[in-house]
């Protein structure tokens, strides 16, 4: 296995389960968290480091959408259909790039009953 690093994804391709670094140990051993069932792992098993942390899809693909941790749509809709995708372990953004905007308009949402 190549280097890994905290939050690299790591995939075991015999039964599908893909694996987040939560530690490194030493002398190639890490701790991971499975994202999904770990029934029938075993040592000696291939794992593969994917080099980039568990990312999901983002964007107007997404809105009311229902997926898992690892993008598999749980909502029967089908596959998500984006071309952006961030990491799930990311800095939040800013509170101004989360105001909401009102339809049509390009500044904050607001409340036409506020008398502010």
């Amino acid at each position: 296995m190549n280097e890994t690093f905290v939050y690299d994804a790591l995939t075991i391709a015999e039964g599908g389960l893909t694996l987040e670094v939560q530690q490194r140990m030493g002398d190639g051993v890490v701790r991971t968290i499975a994202m999904g069932s770990s029934d029938g792992m075993r040592r000696g098993l291939t794992v593969e480091n994917t080099g980039a942390p568990i990312s999901v899809p983002v964007g107007a693909g997404t809105l009311g959408r229902i997926v898992d941790v690892l993008d598999n749509p749980v909502d029967e809709a089908g596959e998500v259909k984006t071309d952006q995708r961030l990491p799930i372990h990311r800095p939040a953004p800013s509170y101004e790039d989360q105001a909401a905007s009102a339809p049509g308009g390009d500044g904050p949402a607001t409340d036409e009953h506020d008398p502010a």
